[in-house]
């Protein structure tokens, strides 16, 4: 049973002329005639009553009228609801850094504006492509290094810097306690590195997998933490020299054949508002 047979059906219904009918909805006579002979055939009898060019309805067709006029309605309900559906859950894939500098506030503003867009935030460890390949989010916003990848689109980078932060200025941090981010943290990890070339000896006084933790306990003075310049705001902390040059890059990114809805298009421009407004 398809929509366009329930449809000649109940325009046959109110014309009562095969002729009619076929000029209603721009088909031959013969189509229409056969549509309906299906039609009878999977319901297993006449609909109509043929008799010379007038034509009436049996009682099966009588039978039948109700439920082809509910099918139809739905019908045309579900494509004209589907059409207009907005997609009101925005899916990021975000850096713990970038979320606590700038999300925040953003978010705040877009839900006055949209109460009822859900926005649900996935914490970013590592492999950007492989979520936003399988779908998983909308769009990632990271501090990385640059992304290179074929399926990705990039839509805004910046180079951030990253440096140790202390209640008051060291000369230098050599056997100094620092505070670090947890494993898997990529500036922590190539300035581990960068230390192990240099011959610099480090002193982790403390790791843990929250930046704000790491915020309060250099307040507190128990030590330097290694942080991304961009989330320190109005905190009394001041930047360490590095010797050596440390940054990675705020990436915003999305699958290269991802359709956006409208939604997640205005919170990403809100998003790059914000964060050319504190460069």
């Amino acid at each position: 049973m398809e929509r366009i047979q329930l449809e000649i059906f109940l325009d046959l219904v109110e014309t009562k002329s095969f002729t009619q009918t076929a000029k209603n909805l721009n088909y031959s006579q013969p189509n229409i005639s056969s549509q309906i002979r299906k039609l009878e055939e999977e319901l297993e009898g006449e609909l109509f009553n043929r008799l010379g060019k007038r034509i009436s309805l049996t009682s099966r067709g009588q039978h039948f009228l109700p439920f082809a006029k509910q099918i139809v309605s739905l019908s045309s309900k579900a494509i004209q609801e589907t059409r207009d559906h907005k997609e009101q859950t925005i899916r990021i894939l975000v850096s713990e850094s970038l979320c606590l500098a700038y999300l925040t506030k953003v978010i705040s503003s877009f839900k006055e504006k949209y109460p009822n867009v859900s926005i649900l935030l996935q914490m970013y460890q590592e492999n950007a492509a492989s979520s936003l390949q399988n779908g998983d989010v909308d769009f990632a916003f990271i501090l990385d290094h640059p992304v290179k990848n074929e399926s990705l689109k990039s839509l805004f980078s910046y180079e951030q810097e990253i440096c140790l932060f202390g209640k008051e200025k060291k000369d230098t941090f050599q056997s100094y306690p620092l505070l670090l981010t947890g494993d898997g943290c990529v500036y922590k990890t190539l300035f581990l590195e960068h230390c192990q070339d240099q011959g610099i000896d480090v002193n982790v006084a403390l790791e843990t997998g929250s930046i704000q933790v790491l915020k309060e306990m250099a307040l507190c003075g128990v030590g330097a933490a290694l942080l991304p310049t961009c989330v320190i705001h109005a905190e009394n902390l001041i930047p360490w020299d590095l010797p050596f040059p440390l940054s990675f890059y705020q990436q915003i990114l999305i699958h290269k054949d991802k359709k956006l809805s409208s939604f997640a298009q205005e919170f990403i421009q809100q998003l790059i508002i914000e964060i050319r407004a504190n460069i």
